[in-house]
């Protein structure tokens, strides 16, 4: 038999079976080169060994898929991180996010978008005599700055209006259009099941 890397490994798949079961031949090589190269399940015991040949079994050192091997011997050992649940709720909202973006596209109307009406909305009704930027920024967790940009752009489309009376802060009102932009994204989101 040739020597080299693949006659090696056909020859460390032999298995003795005289020895081990008392049948009176080893396993093939044929047979082991044409895919068989696990024992009968009489003999599993015995291949675990790393070593050359298992003195108390008789079997050769059989080299298997290591990676197999490992799997079926050790279970996977599932371990709680203290970040999981704070990861868990990253990802959900995540997934929100993405979904409700999907649904507000038909109304043309951004996340953002969305998220500052629906917060002006929300600090108006409690009654507010000034709803500031600031005020909306917080409410809806973003920063001073994104809301700022966020609100100048919705103010050209004629959703609010960043009534400057109250200098040095603006006033902020949502506008009939921006009314009604907001109440049909909501009817949207309902009915996609992202409000409840």
């Amino acid at each position: 038999m040739a020597r080299g890397p693949a006659s090696e490994i056909v020859e460390e798949n032999v298995f003795d079976f005289e020895r081990v079961s008392g049948a009176q031949k080893p396993l093939p090589a044929a047979a082991v080169a044409s895919g068989l190269s696990v024992a009968p399940a009489s003999l599993q015991t015995g291949l675990a060994s790393d070593g050359p040949r298992n003195s108390a079994t008789g079997v050769c050192n059989v080299r298997l898929d290591r990676m197999s091997q490992s799997a079926l011997q050790q279970s996977p050992k599932i371990e709680y991180r203290p970040s999981a649940g704070a990861r868990a709720k990253w990802r959900t909202a995540r997934l929100f996010q993405r979904r409700a973006r999907l649904v507000l596209a038909a109304e043309r109307v951004t996340f953002m978008e969305w998220l500052l009406l629906e917060t002006l909305r929300e600090l108006t009704e409690e009654g507010l005599a000034h709803v500031s930027q600031r005020a909306a920024a917080q409410r809806a967790g973003v920063s001073p700055g994104m809301a700022s940009y966020w609100l100048g752009m919705m103010e050209e489309y004629g959703l609010i209006d960043r009534g400057r009376d109250a200098l040095p802060t603006y006033d902020l009102i949502l506008t009939s259009s921006g009314e009604a932009a907001l109440r049909r994204c909501n009817e949207r989101l309902e009915a996609a099941g992202l409000t409840g």
